[in-house]
């Protein structure tokens, strides 16, 4: 029976993380599990129980940045407004998390399993992610019964790709978000003295996993790896030298296995891609130099775009306003120096929510890096980190509804 709950818990996070979209159900899993969720979250309020302040933050802030899109979106004459969209993403992540931690709080007794549950549906769905890299029969048999993030472009078949294509929305640009959460999810377990061996070589496995399987989907997560590493090397210290050794050898194992593994049996197209990287601009333009270049070369018109903006994310032809890929760039474009303010000050205010609930150097450690790892990631593109955000703050604050018992309180034996 606990067997059966895990599956379901299991099937539950893919939807949440991924965003699935299957051929016969045309509607993201995700938006299903959050209408539950305001199901949910109306009966509880109809028993007179008292929404945390934190979540009701996140609902009142929402409307703040909606209603200075409604204002720029109006007075530019675009209306496009493009926050008002991109603001059902945390208000409908509360309930889905919600939903998560519900089903899950009996499963996942504390910090610890909670984090390596989430690098284990990170690590699973990149091993499904590499299978289907490696075999077009499995690619096609997985993408006849989902609906990808890119599925515009009516893919059948992967020999023609030169990266890695995923589940859902873990593709392309999806990719880096969902890297960055799992893999400082990967340091702050070690750095949080996770003793079990059994469990420091997965989480080493997972970390090498989904630190390569994201750069054939995004090379920016080379950038994330690194950055989710500079714990782990601050932490060395601390472990005595047989540690050291012993989980340097799992290291060089793994990697040595992994890149002979990589050199006979991926796609040649695949490989020009990762390597361009290094020696040449990519093959279509978004290699760090052309990034560098937009940032250089990039002008604004006037004062008044970089403080408030024009109020246009996009052009008629769907191509993007000034033909800017450069995520920082999009949005003060789109709503200034302003918006971009709102919308790091959202994920600023609810990193502090989380890390308030649970007071330690690592968490505030891991929730820095997080910045710097949503900071790169506008260097690519444009995108939110708040679903993941809300998600860990859901659980370590116990849940939507006020409760006695904290998240916090139940993971003291693991410090």
């Amino acid at each position: 029976m606990k067997a059966f709950k895990f599956a379901i818990l299991v099937l539950l996070y893919y939807c949440y993380c991924f965003s699935l979209v299957f051929t016969f159900l045309p509607i993201s899993t995700k938006i299903l599990m959050e209408s539950v969720g305001v199901l949910f979250v109306i009966i509880g309020l109809n028993k007179k129980v008292k929404i945390k302040r934190e979540f009701s933050w996140i609902f009142k802030f929402s409307i703040i940045i909606c209603v200075w899109d409604v204002l720029l979106s109006v007075i530019s004459g675009y209306y496009q407004f493009h926050y008002c969209k991109t603001m059902v993403t945390p208000v409908g992540s509360v309930f889905g998390a919600c939903i998560l931690y519900e089903y899950s709080k009996k499963l996942l007794k504390n910090e610890i399993t909670f984090h390596l549950f989430f690098v284990s549906i990170i690590f699973s769905e990149c091993v499904i992610t590499f299978l289907m890299s490696l075999s077009p029969s499995l690619f096609q048999i997985v993408n006849s019964i989902q609906i990808t993030a890119m599925a515009d472009m009516q893919v059948t078949d992967n020999d023609g790709f030169y990266r890695m294509l995923g589940l859902g929305s873990a593709v392309y640009f999806g990719v880096l978000p969902i890297c960055a959460f799992s893999l400082l999810s990967c340091s702050y377990l070690i750095c949080n003295k996770v003793q079990e061996k059994k469990k420091v070589v997965f989480i080493i496995i997972a970390f090498l996993t989904i630190g390569v399987v994201s750069f054939f989907s995004a090379r920016t997560s080379l950038l994330l790896v690194a950055v989710a590493l500079l714990p782990v090397i601050f932490h060395l210290r601390k472990m005595n030298i047989g540690n050291i050794v012993f989980y340097g050898v799992i290291v060089i194992a793994v990697v040595s296995f992994g890149v002979n593994y990589i050199q006979n049996n991926f796609n040649d197209s695949m490989m020009k891609w990762a390597l361009d990287f290094i020696i040449n601009k990519d093959l279509e333009g978004d290699a760090a130099g052309t990034v560098v270049d937009w940032i250089i070369n990039t002008k604004f018109d006037d004062i008044g775009t970089l403080i408030w903006g024009d109020g246009c994310y996009e052009n008629p032809d769907g191509t993007y306003y000034k033909m800017v890929d450069v995520g920082w760039y999009r949005n003060i474009f789109y709503s200034g120096i302003i918006g971009v303010s709102l919308i790091l000050y959202f994920h600023y205010k609810v990193s502090l929510f989380i890390y308030k609930s649970h007071k330690t150097k690592n968490m505030k450690l891991m929730l820095i890096l997080l910045f710097v790892s949503y900071a790169i990631i506008l260097l690519k593109g444009d995108g939110l980190m708040l679903s993941f955000l809300i998600l860990y703050l859901m659980y370590y604050k116990d849940g939507i509804f006020e409760r006695k018992l904290s998240f916090k309180n139940r993971s003291v034996v693991y410090k």
